[in-house]
């Protein structure tokens, strides 16, 4: 005989002593188990379904009473004999008779996980003075009706939490439930996706909750997929939390412009995926709402009138209308004084297009993909005050026909600038006073911006790591970016690739950044399609050789004549002879010497020489750059310190 466990992990329900027994149908697990778990002494009898010779019978005993039983399903009737709960019915696969229980408060977790349980029972359980029905169902995917469900006594139950969650095929008539009492309908038709009663009667004054934590534990209709039935009489002015309450409901699209949401604190992701939700809600009171992120994502078809809505106490907006494809309501008036996160708000909002310009966002730290293919968007932006944005990755990002005058714009707090601008095509503001000292990534930032050309020669690009594909395809964009400091390590690969730049600007930017003592070493840098002249090979040698630059990509053109001074590219005397260094530095056959720098192998300056006092006696012995300043050149050496 293998050990059979009746285990009533889900059943949580108080109940004391009955003519007639609950009685259902177990499976034994794969251990051969079926157990009792029980607060409260019971007796139990049992029958192998489909053996009725085998039976037995026995007294329950507090916390776990376990049978000794071949494989197979049991048909089991439980008797309390005095007050008593259940604690686990995972393994039951068919309930089939209620009983006379005088079921007390606590029911939550009653069936909970029991996948595949069918309720056959056709009496009618006395539930008169349960309060608790929270989980009730949660999971039981093959539960589609519950026979007399529509007669049940719920009139005392405050907790209605996840009671049909993931419910799959439940479609119930629960239309007459007295449900005056219930404060949480959190989850209660959260991926019940058959569900689609009529509801719109039911008494919900009392309701405090009808939302969610996360798609798991989500809102009252989340993924309700075939829901769609009348709440517009819904009495909803107690309720704080309607996140995630229509989120995924697919079919959804009642009229809700009258209910009183003054209460309610978040909405976020409360229509998000509700695909056909399309209603106006111009007088809905969202004063006290602080989180509306993901709001519409991916409402795809709404464009209600919303512009009325106070929003002065919310501080996320992250993503509130990404994927919104037809949103074009004004939002012109709302008042976004708090607002600390709108990244991805207009997101794939591709009909938007409201005026933003009196917008008050100060206290904005996100704005990453803000306007990211928002297509039709061109707005004025100038005046905005994005001091403490931190992120403005992708902000405009295949914003098409942007064009707004960003050039007052203090970015000083901004540290990631990547694709900014990407395919931004008729963005062209001047953006030469940008204070871009923070950012650390600027890859693909104008990349496909075909008509920006912005002089960014005072831009500061000390600490941009990354400035990979930089101006990859800004086929206008030509300046010359030679007073930018290059950081050490730095990642320029693709930097001007089939940009607009010439030989010229491009010869002069290589003679900038070698000349230029605190350009860092070991940089990756390469551009296709872009040339440089003759003048600009030892500038882009030294990079090479003293810099320890990687350069590939670009060419050489014979016929580029760059317009660059005589002294910045003269060659070196053939009789400029400097002797072995040891404690004085000696140089023959170089006249008008103005000035003499030593700079340390990785381009640090470590020490000026006037023309009269030449010692290096205080120099550490190793390979050393020597700059020397002429009337009419600059000459760069290698040296050896010994």
């Amino acid at each position: 005989m293998k050990k059979i466990s009746i285990l009533f992990a889900l059943f949580v329900a108080m109940v004391a002593y009955a003519q007639k027994p609950f009685v259902g149908v177990w499976k034994t697990n794969k251990k051969g188990e079926i157990s009792f778990g029980s607060v409260g002494n019971f007796n139990y009898t049992y029958e192998k379904v489909g053996d009725p010779s085998v039976t037995g019978s026995g007294a329950g005993v507090p916390a776990k009473t376990t049978l000794n039983l071949a494989n197979g399903e049991y048909k089991i009737t439980i008797t309390p004999t005095e007050a008593f709960k259940f604690k686990n019915l995972s393994g039951i696969i068919e309930l089939k008779e209620w009983g006379e229980i005088n079921w007390t408060d606590d029911l939550s977790d009653l069936f909970r996980g029991c996948s595949g349980l069918k309720i056959t029972a056709t009496d009618k359980p006395n539930f008169s003075n349960v309060t608790n029905m929270s989980h009730m169902f949660y999971y039981c995917r093959e539960i589609d009706n519950i026979p007399g469900i529509e007669n049940w006594d719920v009139s005392k139950v405050t907790n209605m939490k996840n009671m049909f969650n993931n419910a799959a095929k439940f479609n119930g008539n629960i239309s007459g439930w007295n449900v005056s009492q219930v404060e949480d309908m959190s989850g209660m038709f959260a991926h019940a996706q058959a569900f689609n009663q009529d509801i719109s009667n039911w008494k919900v004054g009392n309701v405090k909750n009808m939302g969610g934590v996360n798609f798991y534990k989500g809102g009252m209709f989340e993924g309700a997929k075939a829901f769609n039935q009348d709440l517009s009489k819904w009495n909803v002015s107690k309720v704080e939390n309607m996140s995630y309450m229509f989120n995924g409901a697919t079919a959804f699209n009642q009229d809700l412009s009258n209910w009183n949401v003054s209460n309610v604190n978040n909405m976020q992701y409360m229509f998000s995926d509700a695909v056909n939700f399309n209603q106006n809600m111009p007088n809905w009171k969202t004063g006290k709402v602080k989180n509306m992120a993901n709001m519409f994502n991916g409402a795809i078809k709404f464009n209600g009138d919303i512009s009325n809505w106070d929003v002065e106490q919310v501080t996320n907006m992250n993503s509130m209308f990404n994927g919104a494809s037809e949103f074009n309501s004004d939002i012109s008036k709302w008042t976004v004084d708090n607002v600390a996160h709108m990244n991805s708000m207009f997101f794939n909002a591709i009909a938007f297009n409201s005026n933003l310009s009196e917008w008050s966002v100060g206290k904005v730290q996100d704005m990453s993909s803000m306007f990211e293919n928002a297509k039709a968007f061109n707005q004025d932006l100038s005046k905005w005050d994005v001091t403490n944005v931190t992120n403005m990755r992708r902000m405009f990002n295949r914003a098409g026909v942007f064009t707004s005058d960003l050039s007052k714009w203090n970015v000083g707090s901004v540290t990631n600038m990547t694709e900014l601008f990407w395919n931004a095509a008729e963005f062209e503001s001047d953006l030469s006073n940008w204070n871009v000292g923070n950012v650390e990534n600027m890859e693909f930032m104008f990349h496909g911006a075909e008509k920006f050309n912005s002089d960014l020669s005072n831009w500061n690009v000390s600490k941009a790591k990354n400035m990979n594909r930089m101006f990859v395809g800004a086929r206008k964009f030509n300046q010359n970016l030679g007073s930018w400091t290059i950081p050490t390590d730095a990642k320029l690969g693709g930097i001007f690739s089939f940009s607009g730049m010439d030989c010229e600007n491009y010869s002069k930017t290589l003679k900038g950044w070698a000349e230029n003592p605190n350009t860092g070493r070991d940089v990756v840098f390469s551009s296709q399609a872009v040339t440089y002249g003759a003048a600009a090979k030892p500038y882009r040698q030294k990079l090479i050789d003293i810099k320890w630059w990687k350069i590939s990509g670009d060419t050489f053109d014979a016929g580029c004549t760059a317009d660059l001074a005589t002294e910045d590219v003269a060659q070196k005397p053939q009789f400029f002879i400097i002797k072995p260094v040891k404690d004085e530095l000696h140089i023959q056959g170089l006249d008008g010497i103005k000035s003499i720098e030593i700079y340390s192998a990785n381009g640090s300056l470590v020490k000026t020489l006037s023309t009269n006092q030449r010692s290096v006696s205080n120099l550490s012995k190793g390979v050393y750059i020597l700059k020397i300043n002429t009337q009419n050149a600059t000459y760069t050496e290698k040296i050896i310190k010994d």
